[in-house]
C-alpha cells in the first residue's frame, strides 16, 4: 500500500495524484505500516492531497517513531525545537528525539543520519545553554 502512495505521489507508472497517494498512505498507516505513517505524516505537514494540518502530521510522526522510524524521530525532534504541530517548544525533548533518531540511524548503519542528529543536537546546546546527551553518538561515531 505504501509503494501504491509513493508511486502515485511521484507519478512513476502512474499519472502523478496527491489524493489518491494520500488515500495510499492512510491505508498503510492505518495497517500499521510506519513508512506509510511517515509519508502520510509529510503530505500533513505540507498540505499535499490533504489539508495542511500541523498536528496531525505529529500524530502520524510520532506512530511511526513509536516503530522505531529513525526519519519519523528526527521530523519530531524539528517539531519540538520549533513549537510545531501543537507541540510545546522543548529543546529538551527535542534532543531527545533526535537522539533516538542518531540511534536508529546506527542501528540501521547509516552514520550520515547519525551525524545530522548530532549535529542538531549541538546546534539546540548553543541555542537553550543547555548540555544535551550526544556523547554517546558521538563515540559510535569516531
Amino acid at each position: 500500500m505504501n509503494n501504491l502512495g509513493s508511486m502515485y505521489e511521484r507519478g512513476r507508472g502512474v499519472r502523478s495524484d496527491l489524493r489518491a497517494a494520500a488515500g495510499w498512505y492512510r491505508r498503510a498507516a492505518e495497517a500499521g505500516d510506519a513508512t506509510g505513517q511517515f509519508n502520510l505524516g509529510l503530505l500533513y505537514e505540507s498540505g499535499r492531497g490533504v489539508p495542511r494540518d500541523e498536528g496531525e502530521a505529529a500524530r502520524w510522526l510520532q506512530a511511526a517513531a513509536d516503530q522505531g522510524l529513525p526519519e519519523a524521530f528526527a521530523r519530531l525532534g524539528s517539531y519540538h525545537a520549533t513549537g510545531r504541530g501543537g507541540l510545546a517548544r522543548n529543546a529538551t525533548a527535542a534532543a531527545e528525539s533526535y537522539y533516538r533518531a542518531g540511534l536508529a540511524y546506527l542501528q540501521r548503519d547509516r552514520k550520515e543520519g547519525t551525524l545530522r542528529c548530532v549535529e542538531a543536537i549541538r546546534a539546540l546546546e548553543k541555542e537553550a545553554g543547555l548540555a544535551l546527551p550526544h556523547s554517546a553518538l558521538d563515540e559510535q561515531l569516531l
